[in-house]
């Protein structure tokens, strides 16, 4: 599916990413700010596992190194969201 050919509510999350990216940055601030309860928690870590999963099967089976050019500011950001976690 291509960006073109997307539902309009993912057609403009695709356009406006930047934003999208700044908002996710936000919340996981507020993460360390305000408590959250043990469930959610718990829902939480397990988001993170799957997505450092995905991060290293993604960054193992990249070919070329340009392919996966934005991995230095998605691991900056996973790892602020796991400070977040645990904090």
């Amino acid at each position: 599916m291509t960006v073109a050919s997307a539902p309009g509510g993912l057609r403009r999350l695709a356009a406006n990413s930047d934003v999208v990216l700044a908002v996710a940055v936000v919340f996981i601030v507020a993460m360390l700010i305000i408590p959250l309860p043990e469930l959610l928690l718990d829902l939480l870590i397990i988001l993170n596992i799957a997505t450092a999963l995905t991060i290293l099967l993604v960054a193992m089976y990249t070919q070329q190194t340009l392919q996966f050019s934005s991995f230095p500011s998605l691991l900056l950001i996973a790892t602020l969201y796991r400070l977040a976690l645990n904090i």
